[in-house]
């Protein structure tokens, strides 16, 4: 691993026995998955925006579940959350799962460092630097 972020999300992952598995997709770029960390499974939905979801490279999965958890803390509007993810508003189930997501940040930041993604969304959008890494490991 040349870049220090994949070799930070990596030591995150082993510190906090993380494992995420697919329960299911529900739209093209939002998936259903179960996010083991600390012995604790939570039951999330991850933005996959370009189709990156591999379970194989669990390195990976790690990145976007963070990566998923990060957005929710940095948008404190539901509204403007929906429209992040395309998500109906409308959608009762969507604010109860919108609701969640605080107490299952709180509980993962109480059981390990906060929550950090590591990798920029610039290189995830643009597909370079540690990202293209962490998306080529084998």
């Amino acid at each position: 691993m040349n870049h220090q972020e994949v070799v930070k999300l990596k030591a995150w992952k082993v510190t906090n026995s993380c494992e995420v598995k697919k329960i299911g997709k529900i739209k093209n770029d939002l998936v259903h998955v179960d996010f083991l960390c600390n012995g604790i499974h939570y039951n999330l939905y991850i933005d996959d925006e370009y189709n990156d979801f591999n379970e194989t490279n669990q390195l990976l999965c790690l990145y976007l579940v963070l990566r998923s958890l990060k957005d929710y803390q940095e948008e404190d509007d539901f509204l403007k959350w929906c429209n992040l993810y395309s998500l109906n508003a409308s959608d009762s189930n969507w604010l109860d799962y919108y609701r969640s997501l605080d107490a299952i940040t709180q509980t993962i930041e109480s059981k390990t460092d906060k929550i950090e993604v590591f990798i920029t969304d610039l290189e995830y959008q643009l597909r370079s630097g540690a990202f293209y890494e962490l998306v080529n490991l084998q």
